[in-house]
């Protein structure tokens, strides 16, 4: 395993997952399995009812379709979007000039894709990065644009996603993602590691990559998008700001 990724256990208080030491350092985040249902035709509802049941005051999500496309707003423009003002394909969200927190949920939706959220005190980051993600960099493209905006430390958590036992490509799959695709051969079957492919890409950042050792599907109260097919929910990942 590379030297800059961290394997953490989730802690779990009956709602939602969480990495203790965020919460500790007062990074205020989440990870929520199927519990909402968060597929695509179920969208509206489920945000409706996660903003009453977990009283925040707007939960934003995008429209997700795996790009290289991220949007970029001011903590102030943020406080006066809703979610039909976000019909532009984007994959990622970055969240500048953070000055208080406002209670407004940054959401990635997710079943077996990367959650990645990344903090720092001014500049915040979600991004949702599958297999496609890695193999146009979306995260790289995000990381550079937050150093263009002034962050020196970046501290980056990525939730629970398929795991590197379970994630099976076909080998011209594989080559898709390019010369920094990690994976394994088993039995004449390809086996693609994720976190070590994103650690390859962002090595440039010299940034710890922590993650959740939830595997989507393996773990059955995780929405998996391999395990289930189109029967597949959203698992939801959330930073608040």
């Amino acid at each position: 395993m590379s030297k800059n990724i961290k394997l953490i256990d989730l802690a779990y208080n009956n709602n939602f997952y969480y990495y203790p030491r965020w919460i500790e350092a007062g990074i205020k985040h989440s990870f929520f399995n199927q519990q909402y249902n968060f597929n695509l035709a179920n969208r509206q509802n489920a945000r409706e009812q996660f903003i009453k049941e977990q009283g925040v005051a707007n939960l934003i999500l995008l429209n997700q379709n795996h790009t290289d496309h991220f949007l970029e707003f001011s903590q102030e423009e943020l406080a006066t979007t809703t979610l039909s003002d976000w019909k532009e394909p984007a994959d990622a969200l970055i969240i500048k000039n953070i000055t208080k927190f406002s209670n407004i949920g940054l959401g990635i939706m997710t079943a077996d894709c990367l959650p990645i959220l990344i903090y720092s005190p001014k500049v915040v980051a979600v991004i949702h990065s599958g297999w496609q993600g890695l193999q146009i960099e979306i995260t790289n493209k995000v990381l550079a644009r937050m150093k263009e905006l002034g962050v020196k430390n970046f501290q980056l958590l990525v939730g629970p996603h398929a795991g590197k036992e379970r994630y099976e490509f076909k080998q011209n799959e594989l080559d898709l993602i390019g010369p920094n695709a990690v994976y394994q051969e088993r039995q004449g079957k390809y086996y693609l590691n994720m976190l070590e492919t994103l650690a390859k890409q962002i090595n440039s950042f010299s940034i710890e990559l922590i993650s959740s050792k939830i595997c989507t599907i393996s773990t059955l109260d995780f929405s998996s998008y391999r395990r289930q097919s189109n029967e597949s929910g959203r698992n939801l990942s959330l930073m608040l700001i």
